[in-house]
């Protein structure tokens, strides 16, 4: 993409040549591409005005492919919100299905995280969002791809959630989805989603609150491989930059808790931002979210972005332990990831007793075992949105490819 902006010139060649879909649509710009579908800008002969066309490619002749678009054609038309884009239209061309929706013109989230934005903007940005996730709830539906690429900022100040093109109703199953595969991308994931366990609305909380934390640091969350930046939400919550005030921080420690049950409910996450909102207009941005691993170390991570090939703990050099001092014992844990060891052991010990070397090469075999099961488990179930960040806005490239395997 050249800008997040929808207002990219068109040559005036091409608008001479440009194609008429259902004898009143005029396509224009590409202003974005997902998996399945291109999004052009459109000019609606009928009516004199703008229009947002999104259209399945040529390129897309997978049934199913075909099959969700439809099904996000007939959800999308059945919902209604100011912070919803509106549809228009839809239709048919050589077989190809297209929906018509508002133009929104301005930009989107995703192009501004890459710095901190003041925390009052984040703010109010999330509590427009929130309303619209408590909308389609409560008409039975989860986005299920709720991050800053589809959230649409437009010129007016009107904030849109974008992109229903993995979106479902709960509790019924389309058959979209294939057995053993999570959709949706990686790096906003809830914990449950990592799992395989059923979404619910508390997915899409989830990944509204590491959009704020992004938003505020001015960095994702969780980086690097799919399978590393699923893992690490498993062994930590998310960070939040310093100085966020105490009741911000514990609405987001409450949105990113690794239980869904204790998350609060979309209306009542706006609710609490819009509390909490006056005393964040004040405030100047953040110092960023420092450029820490997610989670893992150099080891575990190696082990798990190459998690095709079978991961062999090396020979590894166990240096002498220090003895433990006379006066007490010593009991710590040692954790799955980072494989490492503790210069104690996982086991009380006497004032006089060393940890034998065959007693932690045994540990570290079995820790390394873990990491490998766990990738290999994670690979098998994580895939990418379908349909990308296509939207009535251009979305930024995200550092993962559009398909995550």
């Amino acid at each position: 993409m050249d800008s997040d902006r929808t207002t990219r010139s068109v040559p005036q060649a091409d608008r001479g040549e440009a194609r008429v879909l259902a004898g009143r649509y005029r396509l224009e710009a590409l202003i974005g591409r997902g998996g399945v579908a291109d999004v052009h800008r459109a000019h609606d002969t009928v009516l004199g005005r703008d229009v947002a066309l999104k259209i399945v490619r040529d390129d897309s002749p997978d049934p199913a492919a075909l099959d969700r678009f439809t099904a996000e054609m007939r959800m999308h038309a059945s919902l209604s919100h100011p912070n919803l884009v509106t549809v228009l239209d839809a239709g048919a061309d050589r077989g190809r299905p297209f929906l018509v929706m508002e133009l929104v013109e301005g930009t989107t989230l995703g192009g501004l995280v890459d710095r901190p934005l003041p925390p009052g903007r984040v703010a109010t940005i999330a509590a427009e969002v929130a309303a619209a996730l408590a909308y389609v709830h409560a008409q039975g539906v989860v986005h299920r791809d709720v991050k800053p690429a589809n959230v649409l900022l437009g010129e007016n100040g009107r904030v849109v959630l974008s992109d229903f093109g993995i979106a479902r109703l709960r509790d019924v199953d389309h058959g979209h989805t294939a057995s053993g595969f999570t959709i949706g991308t990686a790096s906003y994931f809830a914990p449950e989603q990592v799992v395989g366990s059923d979404v619910t609305p508390a997915a899409d909380v989830y990944a509204l609150g590491l959009v704020v934390v992004e938003a505020l640091g001015g960095r994702r969350v969780y980086t690097g491989p799919p399978a590393q930046a699923a893992l690490a939400r498993l062994q930590q919550p998310p960070p939040l930059p310093r100085g966020v005030p105490a009741a911000f921080a514990d609405l987001l420690r409450r949105m990113t808790h690794r239980d869904p049950e204790r998350r609060p409910r979309a209306e009542s996450v706006e609710q609490s931002l819009r509390r909490v909102l006056p005393a964040l207009r004040r405030l100047p941005p953040l110092p960023p979210l420092p450029p820490t691993p997610s989670g893992l170390d150099a080891r575990a991570s190696s082990a798990l972005s190459t998690s095709a090939t079978p991961v062999t703990p090396g020979p590894r050099v166990t240096p002498p332990l220090p003895r433990p001092a006379r006066t007490s014992a010593s009991r710590t844990a040692v954790h799955a990831a980072p494989v490492t060891t503790s210069a104690r052991t996982a086991t009380a010990v006497g004032p006089t007793q060393r940890p034998s070397p065959v007693m932690v090469a045994v540990v570290v075999v079995l820790c390394a075992i873990g990491l490998v099961l766990g990738a290999a488990l994670v690979d098998a179930t994580v895939s990418a949105s379908p349909d990308g960040d296509a939207g009535a806005l251009p979305a930024r490239e995200e550092a993962e490819p559009a398909h995550l395997t």
